[in-house]
């Protein structure tokens, strides 16, 4: 029967920790990746805390290799890829990875996880110690050791460059992440992965304690910030966690007294538990509600402020519209007018010109006729 120190209660109650906020994340939209891969990136951890319990509670050591194997090692490299892909989407998704990549790195997992399930082949046996037991290594670990590290060094460095062009919300967001899966990165790799590798395992067990720091950053963003749009998770994993707790004491208290009241006060706390949470629920749904309903009356209010400034700009449009006709309907009268003149001066001078030529030919006519009438005058005395 597996053997429960202080250490592997801890490691189980991190288990129980991520176990249980991934599964929050991941119900509360199972459609969506950043829900999907931070669930995955929490059961990973989990997975990995969960080993390294049952590695250090069993005594025989050939099953303890295969917790330590098929489950601690595993659920590792399952955390360096779900984080990877996590990073792609998380707050936005910036730039999709290219396929060759995608490929490589899909090769490269594979690969990762052959030598890792393989038996024997990347940690051959267990060697106990008087500080305890670790596992002998073998030149396979060196992929492993690489394998992780690019996934985290990838992971943050999408971060950064998604920090650079975020909004202030996203920014808020991408701190808490960074900053909870930073401290639990550098810890985790220090005690399970690089110290290891220069034969160093007497802090193995202390590698996921940092996790709870993940948790509570990330925990705390999603009360404060709305982290990851899980409103309502904050409450849901603290009595969770609670109740989990609560559940497990009375098998540790000493006597039956204690026994009872542990378990009277986890079932007194299962009934205000189940109230805190729906309560929460319909507060968050009338919340939600209220920012549809604003969300809904600012949509109203912006689109009449936009039929306004349509209307607006139609007005000054119509007004320089028919400022402009007026001012080519007066430069066209102008010019109306300016021809008729024109034209009344030349119909004056014709009537002039006309005058003259008509009272010259008259005068001809007379001067002719009176010539006429002198000639026959002139005749009339010669005869």
């Amino acid at each position: 029967m597996p053997l429960i120190n202080i250490k592997s209660l801890i490691l189980l109650i991190v288990a129980l920790l991520n176990l249980s906020l991934g599964i929050l994340v991941f119900f509360k939209n199972k459609k969506d990746k950043i829900n999907i891969y931070y669930a995955f990136t929490a059961w990973s951890t989990a997975g990995w805390a969960f080993g390294l319990a049952m590695f250090y509670m069993i005594s025989d050591l050939n099953i303890a290799l295969l917790w330590y194997e098929l489950v601690a090692y595993v659920s590792a490299a399952l955390i360096g890829a779900s984080f990877l892909s996590f990073s792609f989407v998380f707050p936005f998704v910036k730039e999709k990875p290219k396929t060759i990549f995608k490929i490589i790195f899909f090769i490269f997992t594979a690969f990762i996880l052959v030598i890792t399930v393989w038996p024997k082949l990347m940690i051959p046996r267990i060697v106990e110690n008087s500080w305890g037991r670790g596992g002998e290594l073998t030149v396979y670990y060196n992929f492993y050791v690489v394998y992780f590290t690019m996934c985290m060094i990838g992971a943050f460095g999408n971060f950064i460059q998604k920090y650079k062009s975020a909004d202030e919300s996203q920014k808020i967001q991408i701190k808490y992440v960074f900053a909870g899966t930073l401290t639990a990165a550098i810890w985790g790799t220090l005690c399970n992965l690089f110290l290891p590798w220069f034969k160093i395992y007497a802090l193995m067990w202390a590698g996921p304690y940092l996790t709870v720091a993940m948790v509570g950053l990330i925990a705390y963003a999603v009360l404060k910030h709305h982290l990851m749009n899980i409103k309502v998770i904050a409450t849901d994993f603290a009595v969770g966690v609670m109740g989990a707790i609560l559940l497990i004491l009375p098998f540790f208290m000493p006597n039956n007294l204690l026994r009872f009241l542990t378990g009277a006060i986890f079932i007194l706390f299962c009934f205000f538990g189940y109230y805190l949470i729906k309560t929460t629920y319909e507060q968050a749904r009338r919340k939600e509600e209220a920012q549809k309903i604003a969300i809904q009356e600012r949509f109203s209010k912006e689109e009449a402020i936009w039929s306004a400034r349509q209307l607006q700009r139609f007005n000054e449009t119509l007004e320089q519209s028919v400022k402009l006709r007026t001012k080519e309907l007066e430069q066209a009268k102008n010019i109306a007018e300016q021809k008729a003149k024109e034209a009344e001066s030349k119909r004056e001078e014709l009537e002039k010109f006309y005058e003259v030529t008509v009272g010259r030919e008259l005068k001809m006519a007379e001067l002719k006729k009176k010539i006429k009438e002198m000639e026959e005058k002139s005749e009339e005395e010669n005869k």
